[in-house]
């Protein structure tokens, strides 16, 4: 028993230690050339926001998202960058078909923001007057809850698109 203490413990700290992470970086080809269409409206709605914060001509441009296994079964769903420059989303079916439209939302968003904003993960909470933790940004490790997200979504595409917390900082405070 002790000897397995001594394996396990090392295990234990190295995977719980580790930041998560949707983005990966693989070697190999990208698995699709083209998205699945259930994806469809969710990209057009996600460069209808880019859009009014960017600028007219902001597209998603070549990034496939369809299902698939994300090789990992913490991650619902991921944005894998190849060495060849192209980038894909993988998501989970099962836990797509599990969700509803405002989840599903999120998760095309947060993956959108590694794989076309590039951003990294920003784990930032905020406690609210009455003592509830609400979550910084849209790229948080962990998905806002959807009653979160639909309450605060000016400042959750505010702070994605634009990396201001400011307009999530007035709404949370108010």
């Amino acid at each position: 028993m002790r000897k397995f203490a001594i394996i396990l413990l090392p295990l234990l700290l190295v995977s719980c230690g580790l930041p998560l992470k949707h983005a990966k970086s693989s070697n190999g080809t990208r698995q699709f050339t083209t998205s699945d269409s259930t994806f469809s409206k969710y990209v057009t709605k996600f460069e209808t926001d880019a859009k009014a914060r960017y600028g007219s001509d902001f597209s998603v441009g070549d990034i496939p998202i369809n299902f698939g296994d994300t090789g990992n079964d913490g991650y619902d769903g991921v944005c894998i960058s190849y060495s060849d420059g192209t980038k894909e989303i993988i998501i989970e079916k099962d836990w797509w078909e599990d969700r509803g439209e405002t989840s599903r939302e999120m998760m095309i968003y947060h993956e959108l923001g590694h794989c076309r904003l590039d951003r990294d993960h920003d784990d930032e909470t905020i406690e609210t007057e009455d003592h509830k933790v609400v979550k910084m940004s849209l790229m948080n490790s962990i998905l806002p809850g959807p009653n979160h997200y639909i309450l605060y979504k000016d400042g959750y595409l505010e702070e994605l698109f634009k990396k201001t917390k400011q307009t999530l900082d007035k709404l949370v405070s108010n």
